[in-house]
C-alpha cells in the first residue's frame, strides 16, 4: 500500500483530532492527500470532521474497508473500526 500511496509515508503531516484513543491526520505529498484514522480503543466509534479541514464535494474511499464517504451538509462522517 505505501509503494501506491506515496502520501503514507512523506510529505507535511497535519492533526486533525488526538483524544480519547482515536487520532486523525493528514499526509500530503505532491497532489495526493490521505487521511489516516487511528483507532486505540476497544469500541467502534464514528466522528465528524468539518468539510473546512478536507475541503468541499470531496469523496473518501477507506482503503483497508472500502467505504465511501461523501460530504453531507458540510460534514464528513467517519466510521471508525475498533483495533484488533
Amino acid at each position: 500500500m505505501r509503494n501506491n500511496y506515496h502520501s503514507l509515508t512523506r510529505g507535511k503531516y497535519h492533526l486533525l483530532y488526538d483524544r480519547k484513543g482515536i487520532t486523525v491526520y493528514t499526509r500530503t505529498y505532491k497532489k495526493e492527500t490521505t487521511i489516516i484514522v487511528l483507532n486505540n480503543t476497544d469500541k467502534h466509534q464514528k466522528m465528524t470532521i468539518d468539510s473546512t479541514e478536507l475541503g468541499s464535494d470531496k469523496q473518501l474511499i477507506g482503503l483497508l474497508t472500502g467505504d465511501l464517504i461523501k460530504e453531507q451538509n458540510g460534514k464528513y462522517l467517519l466510521p471508525i473500526q475498533k483495533e484488533k
